[in-house]
């Protein structure tokens, strides 16, 4: 099977029937019951016997075994003895072998992945084993372990007829059995098919029996009756522990055959499914008829599981084993029928004579060590949802529901520090044990840590649905009326508060079943639960308290940026979220038992003790509760280790108290729920009663308004006394046009927002809410989800359509019909239908909620205030796309779909299964979609009616961004339920909207007198979906406005200059440019924000803001599409305008921009992707300053390889400026791609000098860029003369503080110090430090250059003090101008990591991990300053002795240099020689010796047979050898060096015998520039 690398080519793999049998022949004598019964003393017998000499050796020493490791031992030793020509005796090897068990369990792992992926096994084989050794070092055991079986398989069947064969065959193996059977053919005998046939052998005769005995050594010590039961039973039948009974002996021993065949259940050895196939006969199973050919499978986990066939079936109980009817027909770990394990007699066999063996020897002596019952919890633990970590002996009457708090973890939370006591399973159970009663863990996402750890999103709500969903499906069946006693820590509390708030409020036919965990919680134990918020939850840990401690903090800074979710947000005191909760909590607090708990012990934060939650927040005043301390700080006030732990017996004795007492008073609830359900039936059927009696008791009006008016009149009454049915309701108003639309989705926090709002007090006038959004943002459809949730609250609920005067006095006009009873009314009287109306409303006693929909025109339609009726306690609902309506009442902004919501909404046609499999396919259609409801079913009715399958669902992406206008507008012909509400002013008429006629609306809005305005505004707002949508600032269009260069193509911005149009274009002939108006542009940002065309605007001090929905971003661009390549154009003007102020400009506020334009830049780029290539930025002449530009920007950035991208393009024309190709080999260099950089700058450098001659700028500047890459790539005898060249010219030229000179003096020194010329270049530092002071035009950037220059000469000659003082001054600097992800910044950190190294080794391994940390983000993991980071950090904890983690490391360095350098480079062979010298040091001598020779042969290739650097390696290897034993050969080594130095006249390189590895100086350092 291709799951462990192969396929179709050992018996296991073979899908053919016939040629299965064929393979399997010669299998089936070898592993029979005789056979095994045969070998059980001679074979099993004697392995076991020298485990439990190895054992015996380890209880003498007093040390612990790792019997997973043991038993591993013993099991490959057994079949490999028995399968082989040679055994492996890894019971000889000390401390037990674990990796050959690690590596097989590496393969099981990996199998998954492989199954899938077939082509990765073979790449992995196919790989050098040196280069896997280096990259997954188990992978590597199992390709070293295959190959051994391949060389025994080929070294036997090349032996084949001869006398040799004979001899290696004295003893049978079952390789030999496949060479010599009669039934194979020739073909399946290669050693190929032996080796596949060997690996199934060794990998199944090795895991499956190794954690069958471990489980059952682990059950037999963790349950003492059964280690008793079995310890009688071998004392009888074994008398004399050192005479071991026979096979047949063990296996008629009834207690050990039970506890064989328990284990055997209890441990599946499959879990996944195997698969059958009957291909010539048809399977029929009860009324199922399977055809010929079909694959049947099953695991073997539903059977072993089964409580039908094995009753309480997570209980290891080998007394099920005993009884008069064992259920051995339903125990299937060897599959059935012909393709069943042909090892199991072998393998019962070694299970019987190691257990037997094991335990008679030793008895009661053997005993768990740090091993117990959480061990087991702990990886069964489900880290999201519900386990059942307790489960009673017989079926459970109750249920303990634990839930954990803010960054808790479902077993992490509850586990004991030391011991590790999972007190819910362990300590709780004997407390409820007169009540059977199971015990429940959830986990969920409650994360708030910094960047690369769990941050939850969602907020509380979120959570608390989900545990009653959850709950709910659980108990969904008879436990479903079980009570509930919840048990919570901090925010686990407010979880359970938030989920009974919900369960409680759920009472419609179709979710009453939410209700159900409501009803059913009888009690709730909030420990230390922050009820009125908490001050220090997820706050800053730990203090900075040293000088180093400052500079990682630095490096730290602004890492995830806001590190805080939702959920620490709710929790902060004072928090209206809580407010609410506990407001709606305290009602339902009668319905419980509640035991609130307090921390009584502070908890360190910022050095100072602190109580999390603080007695008050914990324990609130509320009657009839219980409230207590616990002597424990906020963490450890939930974690138990013992029944004497602080707290414990508090806890304890109140859940038994709780559970003893829940069963009676849960089942008189569950009779009141139903009582009152059985009630609102009753009513419902006298309703029906009264409408069947004649119509006379209930008019019921439909046309023309679409609402229902429920009147009730004397004969209902009458009617009602004489049955024995409740009170009917009063008469109700439902005047609603429409119900929201059939697929409605999700919504519920929106729902329960506005729902919480109006539970505030009460005001004189009616509380108005307007639901403000974007067109498509579903405001309609949440506010008539919330009519209909809430109707039996309102006895009227009225519908107002609000998009004109108009409309506003029809629906009027209708509700006033309805409220007097007649079916006219006179529309053309407003005030009287307006007086009609609130008159009736204004006089009623009970609230009514009247909704105000699409007041999107406020400037046309004015009056609306007018149509309130003044009614205190009664709610009135405005939604608009309108943000401006703060006047009338308190807005609420409604967000986007979550992700969730808009999947289901998304896949609703889907069934769960394809729902699950493309879970984030469809997440990344629903971001995409910018979360708007309208796009979102726009695309899945697209998706329905194109018929893309599920499979192809990540196609859509890609057929979006083709066809946005086609999908975006797109509706079917029939049963549209998004419609507008009118046509010419005519409700009653309505059509098919789509997301782009809801934008296409409040466009028009923008419609002035003067049609030049118009058409200016209309430019603005398409040129701005152009770009980045996210954060979009004036700068970039007030630049565009202020450079003169562009004054031809920015003309249209005269409308936010002072110089306006004016409505008589005569009176402008001349349109001066006048200065640019801010609040102007903030005039025009203000009206599209209300109009929704923008999404956000902010007006701070430095500018204004704003941002576009993705979909109007797309709506613009789409609306104008024949005008599409000329925007894209016009964007990359505008972004380039700023570019070129923050071009090659170091400081802060330079630095600030280019981070804000990088965004719009890229998004300018995306946009000319979808131009023809031919008119793409950079391809055609007119367009290269504009790319030169954007390249500058992006290499400032440090995004050198979208640089090279965009100059790639420039360069490609033979015609172009040749300052264009000195900054591509400028860019080659940054890049570390010396070769490509040196040749392109060594052409243009030669060019410039035969055109323009060695004085001219252009000329000056490629011999700056050329020395540069001179000295980066080492040549630095060469870059130290071309740079005094060039500092030569400059001064003569330039002067000897011009900017340009000074930095030319600062990269001089530093290829000064990369000669190991110290004094030199400390000398030219300081004068140039000097120069910097006099200058005109002081460049900070250089001169921190300079400096940090300094510092490492300083470094150079051990001055370290000064050294490490001036480099801690460079980083701060650094850092607080430029950021700490600057990439000099980096640098200067780095080289700080390197000066400390020589006087505190500690700091400098913390400062290069926050360098490597950082180069991963900003660069990339193989960038070439990421591996000189983690280079000298290898090498630095090779000093300090950690050499395990130093060849980790150097092996990552060597990985990843492989995958960009080569086998051939330079830099890679120094790089594998200094894991060699790593791995020497480690004691590996084999590998050091594998690798030293690996590089010889490659440093005699690429650098010669007499390089020093070849002769280094030479004298390691020789040195090593040397060491093992191999005197001869080192020997002839160290002649063969002679000869080669002698030859090439080289100095000695032999330093007293020792093996010579570079030292900490000349380690190589990153280079400046």
């Amino acid at each position: 099977m291709r799951m462990f690398g192969q396929q179709d080519l050992s018996a296991f793999d073979t899908l053919d029937h016939d040629k299965h049998r064929q393979r399997r022949e010669p299998w089936n004598p070898y592993f029979s019951k005789q056979s095994v019964t045969r070998i059980q003393p001679l074979l099993i017998q004697a392995v076991v016997d020298k485990l439990c000499t190895r054992l015996a050796e380890y209880q003498k020493a007093g040390k612990p075994v790792v019997m997973t490791h043991a038993f591993s031992c013993v099991t490959s030793d057994i079949i490999s003895e028995y399968s082989f020509p040679e055994g492996y005796n890894l019971l000889d090897r000390p401390e037990f072998d674990s990796a050959h068990y690690e590596a097989w369990m590496s393969l099981s792992k990996m199998s998954h992945v492989l199954k899938q992926f077939g082509w990765l096994y073979p790449l992995l084989d196919s790989m050098p084993m040196w280069v896997t050794r280096i990259t997954s070092p188990e992978m590597y055991l199992i390709l070293k372990s295959q190959n051994l079986l391949l060389e025994q398989a080929t070294k036997l069947s090349s032996k084949r007829g001869t006398s040799d064969y004979k001899e290696m065959t004295s003893r049978p193996s079952m390789m030999q059995a496949f060479m010599d059977s009669p039934t194979l053919p020739e073909s399946d005998k290669t050693p190929s098919r032996i080796k596949a046939e060997a690996q199934i052998a060794i990998g199944a005769g090795t895991l499956t029996t190794t954690h069958a005995l471990k489980a059952a050594t682990y059950h037999i010590l963790a349950n003492p009756d059964i280690h008793d039961k079995l310890m009688t039973e071998l004392e009888a039948q074994i008398p004399d522990p050192a005479k071991p009974p026979s096979l047949r002996v063990l296996e008629q021993m009834p207690y050990l055959s039970a506890i064989m065949h328990e284990t055997l259940r209890i441990f599946y050895g499959n879990s996944h499914r195997l698969q059958r196939i009957f291909p010539s006969r048809v399977v029929t199973y009860k009324d199922i008829i399977i055809p010929p050919g079909t694959p049947i499978s099953m695991s073997a986990v539903h059977v072993h599981d089964n409580p039908t066939y094995f009753p309480d079936p997570y209980k290891f109980d080998p007394g099920r084993w005993q009884g008069p009817n064992p259920p051995y027909k339903y125990i299937v770990p060897f599959g059935k029928g012909s393709r069943m394990c042909v090892g199991m007699e072998l393998a019962k066999a070694e299970i019987l004579t190691t257990l037997a063996n094991m335990f008679r020897r030793f008895g009661k002596e053997i005993e768990l060590y740090e091993t117990s019952a959480s061990h087991g919890v702990e990886n069964s633990i489900n880290r999201y949802g519900l386990t059942e970590v307790f489960t009673p002996a017989h079926s459970s009457e109750i249920d303990i529901v634990f839930v954990h708090g803010l960054n808790g973890h479902p077993y992490d939370t509850w586990a004991s520090d030391q011991e590790r006591t999972f007190w819910p399973s362990e300590l709780l159970p004997p407390s409820f044990e007169d009540t059977r009663a199971r015990v429940l863990n959830y986990g969920y996402p409650a994360g708030i840590g910094p960047e690369g750890s769990e941050v939850s999103g969602d907020k509380i709500h979120n959570h608390a649905e989900q545990l009653v969903q959850t709950l709910c499906a659980n108990r969904k069946r008879s436990a479903a009326k079980h009570p509930i006693i919840f048990i919570a820590h901090s925010l686990g509390g407010i979880l359970v508060k938030r989920a009974l708030i919900f369960s409680s409020g759920k009472r419609g036919e179709k979710t009453e079943r939410l209700r159900s965990i409501f009803v059913s919680t009888y009690g709730i134990l909030f420990l230390g639960t922050p009820h009125l918020g908490a001050t220090h939850l997820g706050g800053e840990r730990g203090k900075w308290t040293s000088w180093s401690d400052r500079i990682c903090r630095v490096a730290l800074l602004n890492t995830s940026g806001d590190t805080q979710s939702q959920l620490s947000e709710a929790l902060k005191p004072n928090s209206e979220a809580l407010q609410n909760i506990d407001r709606q909590f305290v009602e339902l607090l009668r319905d419980f038992r509640v035991f609130y708990f307090h921390e009584m012990k502070p908890t360190k934060v910022d050095g100072v003790l602190k109580h999390i939650v603080d007695e008050e927040s914990a324990t609130p005043v509320h009657h009839d509760v219980e409230r207590a301390g616990i002597h424990q700080d906020h963490d450890h006030m939930c974690k138990f280790d013992k029944n004497s732990s602080p707290g414990f017996m508090l806890v304890s004795e109140a859940v038994g108290r709780y559970a003893s007492e829940a069963p009676k008073s849960i089942e008189r609830r569950w009779q009141v729920e139903q009582d009152e359900q059985r009630m609102k039936k009753d009513v419902r059927i006298l309703e029906l009663c009264d409408t069947v009696t004649g119509g006379i008791s209930q008019a019921t009006f439909n046309s023309p308004h679409g609402g229902t008016v429920d009147q009730r009149t004397e004969s209902s009454r009458t009617f009602q006394k004489k049955s024995n049915l409740p009170e009917p309701p009063p008469r109700r108003f439902w005047v609603v046009p429409r119900d929201p639309i059939k697929g409605f989705i999700g919504r519920e926090a929106q729902l329960d927002d506005i729902s919480t709002h109006f539970v505030k007090s009460s005001t004189l006038r009616p509380q108005v809410l307007i639901l403000h959004a974007l067109g498509g943002q579903g405001k309609s459809q949440i506010i008539l989800k919330y009519c209909q949730r809430w109707r039996e609250k309102y006895p009227g609920v009225f519908w107002v359509n609000a998009s004109s005067e108009d409309l506003a006095l029809q629906s009027y006009a209708r509700i006033a019909s309805d409220l007097r009873g007649d079916l006219s009314a006179d529309v053309g009287d407003k005030d009287r239908v307006i007086e009609i109306v609130k008159s009736h409303l204004e006089d009623w006693d009970e609230p009514w909620l009247m909704v105000f929909d699409n007041y999107d025109q406020p400037d046309v339609f004015t009056g609306i205030r007018c149509f309130f009726p003044e009614k205190e306690n009664s709610h009135v609902i405005v939604t608009s796309c309108h943000a401006g309506l703060d006047r009338l009442g308190t807005t609420m902004e409604l967000p986007a779909m979550s992700p969730d919501e808009g999947v289901h909404l998304l896949l609703r046609s889907y069934s769960d299964d394809e729902i699950n499999d493309n879970l984030e396919t469809a997440k990344e259609i629903v971001h995409r979609l910018g979360g708007l409801p309208l796009a979102i079913d726009q695309a899945a009715t697209y998706i329905k009616y194109k018929l893309i399958p599920s499979r192809r669902l990540g196609e859509f992406l890609h057929t979006y961004e083709v066809q946005r206008e086609k999908i975006l507008k797109y509706t079917p012909s029939r049963f549209w339920e998004y419609n507008s509400m009118q046509i010419h002013g005519e409700e009653d008429q309505s059509k098919a909207i789509n997301a782009f006629t809801t934008w296409e609306m409040s466009l028009e809005q923008l419609i002035t007198a003067n049609q030049t305005e118009k058409d200016e505004l209309t430019h603005f707002l398409t040129l701005s979906a152009f770009f980045n949508p996210t954060r979009i600032e004036e700068p970039l269009f007030s630049n565009y406005w202020n450079d003169t260069y562009y004054q031809d193509t920015s003309g249209w911005l005269h409308i936010v200059s002072t110089t306006h149009h004016s409505a008589d274009t005569s009176l402008n002939t001349q349109n001066p440019r006048g200065p640019w108006d801010t609040d102007k542009f903030w005039e025009m940002l203000v009206k599209m924000h209300e109009l929704s065309l923008l999404q956000n605007i902010e007006n701070n001090a430095e500018a204004a803001a704003f941002s576009l929905h993705p979909l109007v971003r797309d709506w613009l661009q789409v609306r104008e599409k024949s005008s599409y390549q000329q925007y894209v154009a016009e964007s990359f003007l505008v972004v380039e305008s700023s570019a070129h102020i923050c071009a090659r400009k170091y400081d802060s506020g330079s630095k600030n921009q280019r981070t804000k334009l990088l965004p719009h830049v890229d998004a300018c780029l995306s946009n000319d992707e979808q131009n023809p290539e031919n008119h793409q930025l950079g391809r055609e002449r007119a367009s290269h300053n504009v790319a030169h530009w954007v390249a500058t920007l992006y290499d400032d950035c440090g995004r050198y390889e979208s640089a090279e991208k965009l100059m790639r393009r420039v360069t490609n024309r033979g015609d172009v400026d040749m300052r264009y190709y000195n900054f591509l080999g400028s860019i080659l260099s940054s890049q570390a791609r010396y070769d490509e950089a040196l040749q392109l700058c060594r052409e243009s450098l030669q060019l410039r000098q035969e055109d323009l001659g060695d004085r001219d700028p252009q000329t000056r500047n490629c011999m700056s860029t050329l020395a540069r890459a001179l000295s980066a790539s080492g040549k630095h005898d060469e870059a130290e003369k071309m740079h005094r060249e060039l500092l030569q010219l400059n001064e003569e030229i330039l002067g000897k503080t011009n900017k340009e000179t000074l930095c030319n003096r600062t990269v001089l020194a530093e290829s000064l110090y990369q000669q190991k010329k110290y004094v030199d270049s400390e000398k030219l530092a300081r004068e140039t430090l000097a120069l910097c002071q006099t200058a005109l035009e002081p460049d900070l950037v250089f001169k921190l250059a300079t400096m940090g220059t300094l510092a490492i000469a300083l470094r150079g000659q051990k001055l370290l003090n000064e050294a490490r003082n001036l480099q801690l001054e460079v980083v701060q600097a650094s850092h607080d101008v430029f950021g700490k992800d600057y990439p000099q910044t980096m640098v200067h950190m780095f080289n700080l990591a390197a000066i400390l190294e020589d006087c505190d080794s500690e700091e400098s391994e913390k400062l290069y991990r926050q360098v490597i940390q950082s180069n991963e983000r900003v660069l990339r993991k193989g960038h070439p300053y990421t591996l000189s980071s983690m280079e000298n950090l290898a090498a630095l904890l090779r000093e300090k002795g950690a050499q395990d983690e130093a060849v980790k490391l150097q092996r990552q360095v060597v990985l990843l240099s492989w995958e960009t350098l080569g086998e051939e480079d330079p830099d890679m062979l120094r790089r594998v020689h200094n894991l060699a010298a790593y791995v020497d040091d480690n004691n590996d001598l084999d590998e050091a010796e594998k690798l030293y020779r690996h590089v010889i042969e490659l440093a005699k290739k690429v650098l010669g047979n007499g390089d020093p650097r070849t002769l280094q390696v030479m004298h390691n290897l020789a040195y090593l050898l040397h060491r093992k034993g191999k005197r001869k050969e080192a020997k002839d080594l160290e002649q063969q060096i002679a000869g080669l130095k002698a030859a090439a006249k080289q100095h000695d390189v032999v330093n007293n015998g020792r093996a010579i590895h570079p030292s900490t100086n000349e380690r190589k350092r990153w280079r400046f520039w």
